[in-house]
């Protein structure tokens, strides 16, 4: 089953309308894959796993979010290892740069 998301958070809905981001919960991904996210041409969509903890699916979206700020979507497939490492250093970053207890556990 896929469940379209509403999101709830006024400034994450509109980021969301104005890059036009869908999120949606399934329960039809193996448990290995925590979600992902592809672009149709008009709009994004961002599968995330709801057999997942919520932490885990925070961080997935997170994630997800990430590859859709730095247009990884306009790469050739052939660097998909680097684009993961990329999103990797930006959540490091982020956590070097807010303390802990703020970072909301990002890393995955």
């Amino acid at each position: 089953m896929v469940t379209r998301i509403c999101i709830e958070d006024d400034d994450l809905a509109t980021i969301c309308f104005e890059r036009n981001i869908t999120f949606y919960l399934t329960d039809v991904l193996t448990c290995k894959t925590r979600g992902f996210c592809f672009y149709d041409g008009e709009e994004y969509h961002v599968f995330i796993n709801n057999r997942m903890s919520l932490n885990s699916q925070r961080k997935t979206t997170v994630h997800e979010l990430i590859h859709i700020f730095e247009e990884h979507f306009t790469y050739e497939e052939c660097v998909r290892e680097k684009c993961e490492k990329e999103v990797h250093e930006i959540i490091k970053d982020f956590r070097e740069y807010y303390n802990e207890e703020y970072s909301l556990d990002l890393i995955r």
